[in-house]
């Protein structure tokens, strides 16, 4: 599944901070003298930087102006409210730039610096809350760095911030239920799933993510109900296709099963749905749909494509024993039995059955 959505972002909102210039005035100025002028013109002049502020650089500028201004004494109460937003926005506008820049260190294979840089990204907006602990696109930001970093309960404490402060957020609901499905939360992960879904309809993600919960929790109809909508948005979507067939496969409807994975190869030539597919005509108790020579065809281009993973020979394995070659079926086996790092409790099962020259049927229960 998709972990993370990242379909809503801040951008309406990165400017917002520029309404309280319209209050300037407003902001205690209002003694006279020549030290109070030169700092309102101060304040108005970051605020003017702040407004055509795009780099690291500038931003940088921007936060460090900020910091000797909150030192003046002459700074009031509103001063400093004022200044410590305008400060939390360009660390997390630094923060965002850094990590921009971290993913393209990653994509080039500088892990190191790519790490270093991801680093400080999170010291801005780790800086940014401190200063504006209600600037809720900043917790989006650390929220959604976390959750790449695998830190999911600690990402969800983040995205719990931005449902409080700001519960129109449908991109914060599925981003906790993301972390929530990743951490065994099904039940809760949808909740948030149909919260999402309440808040943007259109939302596909959240529908199939909680199709994932709803199977998961062995909610079978319901969860149908969510791929079939799904699959009638995104007719061609192979992966839509390949959801509903775990269904399908729960429900022991193998028919249906089989449909859609045909369907989701013929859309994207993918190794996972071909072992998918294979697996199931290797191994199905059902013999009209049980095709041995179909299914070792499947399980080679799962292995040509992805690979000899464990899945992928332990698929070719029961393909092999399903064409009624059981010599090839017991060798193949030995190796995944000799690469067991799943731990498959049905291992002995298998090996029984290949040696008693059967093919393996599986119960596809969840």
């Amino acid at each position: 599944m998709t972990i993370f959505n990242q379909a809503e972002t801040c951008n309406r909102f990165a400017r917002s901070f520029f309404v309280l210039l319209v209050f300037i005035t407003a902001l205690g100025i209002t003694t006279t003298g020549h030290a109070q002028e030169t700092f309102q013109t101060r304040i108005q002049s970051v605020s003017q930087k702040a407004k055509n502020a795009s780099t690291a650089t500038q931003y940088s500028e921007l936060i460090t102006e900020c910091d000797n201004l909150l030192k003046e004494k002459s700074a009031s109460p509103s001063h400093r409210n004022y200044l410590n937003k305008l400060n939390a926005w360009a660390l997390d506008k630094r923060g965002v730039t850094r990590t921009e820049l971290a993913e393209q260190f990653l994509k080039a294979n500088s892990s190191q610096q790519a790490e270093v840089i991801s680093g400080q990204a999170m010291d801005d907006f780790n800086r940014s809350i401190s200063q504006d602990p209600k600037r809720w696109q900043t917790h989006m930001h650390r929220g959604t760095l976390l959750a790449e970093k695998e830190k999911f309960q600690a990402a969800a404490k983040d995205f719990t911030a931005v449902i409080e402060l700001n519960p129109e957020s449908a991109a914060a609901s599925f981003n906790r239920a993301e972390m929530r499905y990743q951490e065994s939360q099904f039940a809760l992960a949808e909740e948030d799933y149909s919260r999402a879904i309440q808040l943007d309809d259109e939302d596909l993600q959240a529908l199939s993510g909680r199709g994932h919960c709803r199977l998961a929790q062995n909610q079978l109809d319901a969860a149908l109900q969510d791929y079939d909508h799904v699959v009638k948005k995104l007719p061609n979507d192979a992966w839509a296709l390949a959801n509903r067939a775990d269904v399908y496969l729960a429900m022991h409807d193998w028919q249906a099963a089989r449909n859609d994975l045909r369907n989701a190869i013929d859309k994207q030539t993918n190794g996972e749905f071909c072992r998918r597919l294979g697996w199931l005509l290797a191994t199905c108790s059902e013999e009209s749909i049980c095709d041995g020579q179909q299914a070792l065809t499947l399980a080679k281009k799962a292995i040509a494509i992805g690979g000899e993973s464990q899945a992928n020979l332990d698929t070719l394995a029961a393909a092999y024993a399903a064409a009624g070659d059981f010599d090839r079926a017991r060798d193949v086996h030995s190796r995944v039995i000799a690469m067991n790092h799943l731990q498959d409790p049905q291992t002995s099962v298998k090996q029984t059955a290949y040696e008693n020259n059967e093919r393996y049927q599986e119960a596809f229960d969840r």
